[in-house]
């Protein structure tokens, strides 16, 4: 049963995790039935060289009671070898320890097994061996003890590697998220800057105008920055919060825009990006409302598109023209917020719209609620007089 095996190196010990707090059942489980394995096929072998005339019977109760008490010790012994790594001294060091643990080891286990396999001769009437002391059987342990090394090693590196799988996971997570909110930090000023301008060229000739376009401001920039969402939100959440984009949008352009929102109800309390629509919203009254004389229409939908959520944001304006189209900030933004998220699970497209304007479509998987958010009805239609 003898399994010897070298002890880690000090830079390799000093990283390993302890076994016996992170130990799963099916880790102890699997060790104890190593251990039986192990007496059962050195019962096997010990039978069929003979045995020394014992019964069959004996050999294989001997050897299994052997690996019981294996199985016994294995979490003290754990807990020893798990303290090798904090031993100063370096190799020197560890190795005292691996040998101390050893000696104790299998001096105890000899203690507890000896009795067992004495009381076992006694009952099938075999002859006890008067040097069956407990050091003969400790000799022997010794050997066995280096199997408990390489079996605690072999799953303290299983966890290393596990710990090391799941920080990797968490560090990507990590800078994925960063990079989400550097994005985000990025898309905010470009909205603020541009709502600014628009409020600008209201202050001399319509003061009160450019007032409520300033509350309104305040409003969606209170909400922004209190909220706590994680980089993402219900779809119901990002409406109401595109709700006080638009009210600027509306004191802006006064008459000349009108929105249309349709949403299917089973939409509401999916999960999407914060500020998804915004910079599409705001694309579209810039490049097509803004572009043209007299009223232009914003039409904004959502709806489940073979198990997908599905978002369009339309206009009604000029068009995108003729030849390869520039993607500007905030639809190359939010492409780039959709990649950290979705990675190629997504699909973000601008095209011309049918009878004229443009329509941007974005698609990605659709992530039920986790909640209640966001408000119960939304409406159908909203205009603007």
């Amino acid at each position: 049963m003898a399994v010897p095996v070298s002890p880690a190196p000090v830079a390799d010990r000093e990283a390993l995790p302890p076994v016996v707090p992170t130990a799963t059942r099916r880790e102890w489980v699997a060790v104890g039935a190593a251990w039986l394995g192990l007496s059962l096929i050195s019962a096997l072998a010990f039978m069929s060289a003979g045995g020394n005339g014992a019964p069959r019977w004996f050999a294989l109760a001997g050897f299994l009671a052997d690996g019981a008490v294996w199985v016994m010790l294995t979490p003290v012994l754990f807990l020893g070898l798990d303290r090798v790594r904090l031993l100063p001294g370096g190799r020197i060091g560890a190795a005292v320890g691996y040998l101390v643990i050893g000696v104790v080891a299998s001096t105890a286990h000899a203690g507890l097994t000896r009795p067992l396999v004495l009381l076992l001769a006694k009952v099938a009437g075999q002859p006890v061996d008067p040097g069956a002391t407990i050091w003969r059987f400790a000799a022997g342990d010794f050997a066995n003890y280096w199997f408990a090394v390489a079996a605690h090693a072999l799953i303290q590196r299983g966890h290393r590697d596990r710990l090391r799988r799941d920080r990797a996971a968490r560090l990507e997570t990590l800078l994925a998220r960063a990079r989400l909110a550097a994005l985000t930090r990025e898309l905010e000023p470009h909205f603020l800057f541009n709502t600014l301008n628009g409020i600008a060229a209201l202050v001399r000739d319509e003061p009160k105008r450019a007032e409520g376009m300033l509350l309104r401001l305040s409003d969606l920039l209170r909400v922004t920055l209190e909220s706590d969402d994680g980089g993402e939100l219900a779809l119901g959440e990002e409406l109401e919060r595109l709700e006080l984009y638009l009210d600027i949008q509306r004191m802006r352009f006064g008459p000349r825009l009108a929105v249309e929102l349709v949403v299917a109800p089973e939409t509401i309390g999916a999960r999407v990006p914060t500020l998804l629509l915004q910079p599409l919203v705001e694309n579209a009254v810039t490049h097509g409302v803004g572009s043209r004389p007299g009223a232009g229409m914003i039409r904004i939908s959502a709806r489940m598109d073979a198990g997908r959520l599905r978002l369009e944001v339309r206009d009604d304006g000029r068009g995108l023209g003729v030849g390869p189209q520039r993607e500007r900030t905030g639809l190359g933004n939010t492409r780039a917020r959709l990649a950290a998220m979705f990675q190629n699970d997504f699909s973000l497209t601008l095209e011309p719209a049918p009878g004229g304007g443009a329509v941007t479509t974005v698609i990605i998987p659709f992530e039920p609620p986790r909640s209640a958010t966001g408000s119960a009805l939304v409406p159908l239609e909203i205009g603007c007089e």
